[in-house]
């Protein structure tokens, strides 16, 4: 499956994934920029391309430090 096809995917089923993320901490509000469901789409396309946290994903997602700290919430 090409990741365009992916990203629509993800379109799709992101309102039943939404209801199970967790709440956003305080800190978390003020210093994450990005929207959850790109948060998951960068972390499926890290998976996905076997991309380690260090590097950067392209201009589409966001840097590694943001997306952990969301997914470490």
């Amino acid at each position: 499956m090409q990741w365009p096809a992916v990203q629509k995917r993800i379109s799709k089923i992101w309102p039943k994934i939404a209801k199970h993320m967790p709440e956003r901490t305080k800190r978390g509000e003020g210093q994450l920029d990005y929207e959850d469901e790109l948060v998951f789409e960068a972390a499926l396309y890290m998976v996905r391309h076997n991309i380690s946290m260090r590097n950067r994903l392209g201009d589409r997602y966001p840097w590694p430090n943001p997306l952990y700290l969301r997914i470490m919430v």
